[in-house]
């Protein structure tokens, strides 16, 4: 009798933490590879994780509007109150919800220029990323499967 106790809830205690640890992992998305940047591909753009960094940190705040090879940069944002976008302000920009809005008060009133258009589903950025030959943004890692031949992953963050 003792045994089946015993059995029956560590089983329970086995079940209560594994669901602990998906609410708490479900409730922190900003983990290393929990998100990609990815390009065309047709973009040949080449370097280390850190230069591609800092290439498309300059590339979404408009300090740069080309890629080095020269072709036209198409940068998507995501929705600004999803997880994605403040993962990606954070981890890539390193910067605050409110020097990224401060920064595109700045270059409005200096160059006219505006904050990168936001889509909201992975699904559509990767079909506007495939169809754009400078295209760049990012997703889920989740959402690196439906990806074609037609856009890569530059790096996950």
């Amino acid at each position: 009798m003792f045994n089946l106790f015993v059995n029956i809830s560590s089983k329970k205690v086995l079940k209560a933490v594994a669901i602990s640890c998906l609410l708490l992992f479900s409730c922190f998305p900003v983990f290393a590879g929990s998100y990609a940047v990815i390009i065309n591909a047709d973009n040949t753009f080449s370097g280390d994780k850190q230069s591609a960094i800092n290439t498309v940190k300059r590339l979404y705040l408009k300090i740069q509007s080309s890629w080095p090879s020269g072709s036209k940069v198409k940068l998507l944002a995501r929705k600004d109150s999803s997880s994605i976008q403040k993962a990606f302000i954070k981890s890539i920009l390193g910067m605050t919800d409110a020097e990224l809005a401060a920064h595109w008060i700045s270059v409005k009133q200096k160059t006219g220029e505006t904050p990168p258009r936001s889509v909201r589903s992975g699904r559509i950025v990767i079909k506007l990323v495939e169809k754009n030959s400078g295209g760049v943004s990012f997703i889920e890692s989740k959402d690196i499967p439906g990806l074609t031949n037609k856009a890569k992953v530059l790096f996950t963050f």
